[in-house]
């Protein structure tokens, strides 16, 4: 707040200038897909959770619809997910089969967001380099290049959607306005909740009661009868509900009052300094993600470092938007009242995102404690021990090979009808497997994961169904008499 309050009066802000705006989107788009790329390549990501999406597309592009491994069996991805939007990547990861290919295109999205924050700003504010400026800060905000660097799903995709879909609705592009809105909502099952509450707000607050109308049965119609008649195609699937919500009414209670969720919540809203709470009528659409997360017995899913947040940044900065287009209609002072807040907000917001650890270029001088995901310091950094590891795992690009490996390599490798992770501690499938690849230089947060991994290693270690074939950089084991189909 000082350095904010100290350099905003520094910076000149004319009315007269012009800044090219969509040369923000594309440092975006370099910068975080250049670290989301460092990321995957120095094995910062995992089966848990990049795996999970990377195999199911990866097969449904060879044959083998959503096909996922869980515990050295395959499922359906659909059966514990319903990311329908998930089908629109398989071309591209069919002809670039990679975990790169679905980083980059993730960071796209986000990056083209921006465009229509930018056009929101333009129609509420109604000011050109006002709108840039906000669709500026939109890019600093520190829990959207959090959701964008961990990992992919579902929910961050959907920031893409349900922004385009706000701004055809202020343009009253009705049938954009839809499309787009269903769009999101096959991102991930609950969204369809968030637009049932727009169209109430549309209903009520818009006075839009046909558009509202016909929102509302959409919305209803996919998440309660749709979803409900989908889930019985495929067993599995009451897996998130019991995860994540298990327990009686005071239970669900207690979870509401975990201090870590408010310290979240709090984050959240700081970087805007709680202006969005001004308009409290635009985040009623929201109001069911809030309820999930306080609800959840999970605290972790309230960590704003997370994606579980990610459908709710457009909204925050729409309610943002509309605050500053009414200090905008204020006939006294009301230019130097708007130039002098997002002269203020713009310097603390680098600054708020820098010193949190949020902004990219925060990565460059020091790893805050709390980005320690992996328990790896160099997050962000490719070793020279990671490119040999790289170079070794091409050896068994085979998709047709049954390997059972440490979670992270996993990520690397999932591109294949099955494979095991050492941590879920299945004997009957590690007995299956062809390979049995361990990375020990891997750190495992979970004491309990840590325990099988290693109890499992020790099993192959100590089998005679398996040849010990390499030291470095992982420890490989071939099962005997193999009849490798490639080399």
């Amino acid at each position: 707040i000082v350095l904010a309050y100290l350099f905003s009066n520094h910076i000149k802000y004319s009315e007269k200038k012009h800044i090219t705006f969509y040369i923000f989107p594309l440092i975006y788009f370099i910068v975080i897909s250049t670290m989301t790329l460092m990321k995957y390549y120095s094995f910062n990501m995992a089966m848990l959770d990049f795996g999970n999406m990377l195999q199911p597309i990866y097969n449904t592009g060879n044959g083998n619809f959503m096909a996922l491994s869980r515990f050295g069996v395959n499922i359906n991805r659909f059966s514990m997910h319903q990311e329908f939007i998930y089908l629109i990547f398989v071309p591209f990861v069919k002809l670039f089969p990679s975990g790169a290919t679905l980083l980059i295109m993730q960071t796209l999205f986000i990056s083209l967001s921006s465009i229509a924050i930018y056009g929101i700003g333009k129609i509420l504010v109604k000011n050109e380099l006002k709108a840039k400026t906000l669709a500026i800060l939109y890019l600093l905000y520190t829990p959207l290049s959090c959701s964008n660097l961990v990992e992919f799903h579902g929910d961050t995709i959907a920031i893409f959607f349900i922004s385009f879909s706000i701004y055809f609705l202020l343009r009253k592009k009705n049938l954009l306005f839809f499309i787009f809105s269903v769009l999101s909502m096959m991102c991930k099952e609950y969204i369809a909740l968030i637009f049932i509450m727009l169209a109430i707000y549309i209903f009520i607050f818009d006075k839009e009661h046909k558009n509202g109308i016909i929102l509302f049965f959409i919305s209803f119609l996919y998440y309660f009868v749709f979803l409900v008649f989908f889930k019985h195609l495929f067993p599995n699937s009451n897996f998130i509900e019991g995860m994540h919500y298990g327990g009686n009414k005071i239970t669900l209670l207690k979870n509401m009052f975990i201090l870590f969720k408010w310290e979240n919540i709090i984050y959240l809203f700081a970087p805007f300094l709680f202006i969005p709470l001004k308009k409290p009528k635009y985040l009623i659409p929201i109001l069911p993600i809030f309820a999930g997360i306080l609800l959840s017995k999970h605290s972790n899913v309230a960590d704003v470092r997370w994606h579980h947040w990610s459908t709710i940044l457009p909204f925050l900065f729409v309610a943002f938007i509309a605050v500053i287009a009414d200090i905008e209609k204020l006939k006294i002072g009301s230019r130097i009242i708007i130039s002098n807040l997002l002269r203020f907000i713009f310097i603390y917001f680098i600054a708020f995102s820098f010193f949190t650890g949020g902004s990219a270029f925060s990565y460059r001088f020091w790893h805050p404690e709390e980005y320690y995901f992996f328990g790896n310091k160099e997050t962000f950094k490719i070793t020279k021990y990671d490119r040999t590891v790289l170079k070794k795992i091409k050896e068994f690009k085979d998709p047709d090979l049954f390997i059972t490996t440490t979670t992270n390599l996993a990520s690397q490798v999932c591109m294949r009808k099955n494979i095991n992770l050492l941590m879920w501690g299945n004997k009957e499938a590690i007995d299956r497997s062809d390979y049995v690849i361990y990375n020990e230089k891997e750190v495992y947060i979970n004491e309990n994961r840590f325990k099988r991994m290693k109890n499992s290693i020790n099993y192959v270690r100590n089998s005679n169904k398996f040849v010990k074939i390499s030291d470095y950089p992982l420890e490989v084991y071939k099962k005997n008499n193999i009849n490798l189909r490639s080399k």
